[in-house]
Parts: C-alpha cells; sequence; structure tokens
C-alpha cells in the first residue's frame, strides 16, 4: 500500500511493546480519524432516537450502511488491486458517499411519500423502506462477493469495506472535515430548537416553529454523519443505537447536555476499540475495530437493557 494507507498492523512492536506505540508512523492520524467519527457515530444515533422518540432509532434503519457496502463493491470491481491507490482514492469516496446519500435520500422521499402529509417520516414507513432497500443492497453485495469476486479480491474487498487500513492521506482529512462541518454545524446552531422534537408536532407548530422542517435537518444530518463513520473507519451501527442512550440516561434528555454526553462517550469508545484493535496479537490481516466494538457494546446493551426503561419518555 502507499505510504498515506497506514495500515494499523503494519507492525508487531505495539504488541511487545506498548511505549513504541505512538511512534508509529500516521498513529495519530488514525486516531484522529477514529475520535471524529465517534463523535459523528454518537450524535447520529442521538439525532435519530430523538425524531422518532425510540431507543432502538438510527441512521443505519434507512439502509445507509448497505448503500456504502455497494459504493466499496463498486470500486473494487473498477479498480481490483488497486482500490487503495491515492489514484482511487477521489472515485471511492464519491462511490461511497455517493451510493449512500442516494440510498438515504430514496428512503426519505418514498417515506414522505407514502406516510402523508399527517404523518411525514413515519417511523415504521421509514423502518420498512429501509429494511427492505437494505435487504436488496445486501442480496448484490452477496451475489458479486460469491460469484463474482475471486478469493483475492473478496480479501481486498473485506479490508477495504472494514477499514483493516485507514486512509491518514490529507485528502481523507479534508473528506472527512467536509462532511463534518456541512453536518454537525447545523446541529450546533439550531441545538436549541432541537429540543422542540421531544414535544408533539401541534405544539411545535404553535411555538411558531417548522416541526417537518427540524426534522428532515436532523435526518439528513445523522445519515451525512453515519455515511462519513463508515466510509473512514468501517461499520460500527451498534454505536449509534446503545452510545446516545446510554448518553441520555447519564446526562439527560436536554439536547445540549444529551449532544455533549454524545459526543464524549461516542469519541472515548470508539477510540479505545481502536487501541485494542491495534495492540492485540492476531494473524492475517488484522481485525476490524468494528468486530472489537461488536464484543465492547454487549456490557453497555446489558447495562440499558437492566437497569433503564426500554421505553421513550
Amino acid at each position: 500500500h502507499p505510504a498515506t494507507l497506514i495500515a494499523p498492523y503494519a507492525t508487531t512492536a505495539g504488541t511487545t511493546d506498548f511505549p513504541t506505540y505512538w511512534l508509529f508512523e500516521g498513529r495519530l492520524g488514525i486516531v484522529a480519524i477514529t475520535l471524529v467519527c465517534g463523535a459523528l457515530l454518537a450524535i447520529s444515533g442521538m439525532l435519530y432516537q430523538n425524531v422518532f422518540k425510540n431507543p432502538i432509532a438510527g441512521p443505519g434503519m434507512l439502509g445507509a450502511s448497505s448503500g456504502v457496502s455497494v459504493g466499496f463493491v463498486v470500486v473494487i470491481l473498477l479498480f481490483g488491486a488497486g482500490a487503495t491507490s491515492t489514484e482511487a482514492l477521489g472515485v471511492r469516496y464519491a462511490l461511497t458517499y455517493g451510493t449512500g446519500a442516494l440510498t438515504i435520500a430514496f428512503v426519505m422521499l418514498a417515506g414522505w411519500w407514502l406516510s402523508g402529509r399527517n404523518h411525514p417520516f413515519d417511523i415504521v414507513t421509514m423502518m420498512l423502506l429501509g429494511a427492505i432497500t437494505g435487504q436488496l443492497f445486501g442480496f448484490v453485495t452477496s451475489f458479486i462477493t460469491l460469484f463474482v469476486m475471486d478469493t483475492e479480491t473478496y480479501e481486498l474487498y473485506f479490508e477495504l469495506s472494514q477499514m483493516l487500513t485507514v486512509d491518514t492521506s490529507l485528502y481523507s482529512f479534508m473528506v472527512l472535515g467536509g462532511a463534518t462541518l456541512v453536518s454537525v454545524v447545523p446541529i450546533v446552531f439550531l441545538r436549541y430548537r432541537m429540543n422542540t422534537l421531544a414535544f408533539e408536532e401541534e405544539e411545535v407548530r404553535l411555538l411558531g416553529l417548522s416541526f417537518t422542517g427540524l426534522r428532515a435537518v436532523a435526518l439528513i444530518c445523522g445519515g451525512i454523519m453515519i455515511l462519513a463513520a463508515q466510509a473512514h473507519i468501517g461499520a460500527l451501527g451498534l454505536v449509534t443505537v446503545v452510545i446516545p442512550f446510554v448518553a441520555r440516561s447519564l446526562f439527560g434528555c436536554e439536547f445540549t447536555k444529551q449532544l455533549g454526553g454524545s459526543i464524549v462517550l461516542g469519541m472515548l469508545f470508539c477510540v479505545t476499540c481502536r487501541l485494542i484493535a491495534d495492540c492485540i496479537p492476531f494473524v492475517g490481516q488484522g481485525i476490524a475495530i468494528g468486530s472489537v466494538a461488536s464484543v465492547a457494546i454487549l456490557p453497555l446493551f446489558v447495562y440499558v437493557m437492566s437497569t433503564k426503561s426500554r421505553g421513550w419518555e
């Protein structure tokens, strides 16, 4: 791989000599990207939980993850072994962001039309559309990986889609920074108005605010956040569900407190998973941060299910 694509497992020194961990080339860049993506994942989950007033809601319900996976498949088919090269970076991000964005746009527009004006963005309709779209894209991805790709190509696809090799180039930081600004800045400016998502639509209209407009901003910005996170560190869908709910339990339901708490917990959780994935002994190409997160999230999930209400007050 090019020098700008630094693999966490590029050397085994970290498994035996932890003090040299931070001396690895590009290590700080990997951690920085992980911190930003951890914050994006937590905020996106928090937004969707507030919009739908449901602790199991998340941006993954719109099929964004499946759309990004299709984008990675197309990149592999176009570039083959050169998919991780610097020459393919522009096309990679265009396809992953593009397919994911188109998926979210389709589900939102179809959900708007099917839900009707009286119940825009109905949660049941959106979840059904997202599930159908996700299954369709999942079938396409499975068919290509099983019957079109050979073993070496599939290994490359797995490495790329799971972000076993983290892109720490300037181009990566520019793309991630742009997506972060576009999605986070509107939420920060509207953070006080976002508190109205906890009220009924009729009550919000009496305050002179557009309930549908606020919902649309939250859904779109949250969708952009999960697209950026998955394109740069891989799929960590459970983070968008559990971390915001824990933050709400610890810091309260006021939106600014939820926002700050979700950012802190999301960053800490994801960077911890990154450190574990980078430092534990392993063989082969390495272990994905998503695999570590899936195991590490279980104690938090048990905590939520055993000590907190399953409803949404």
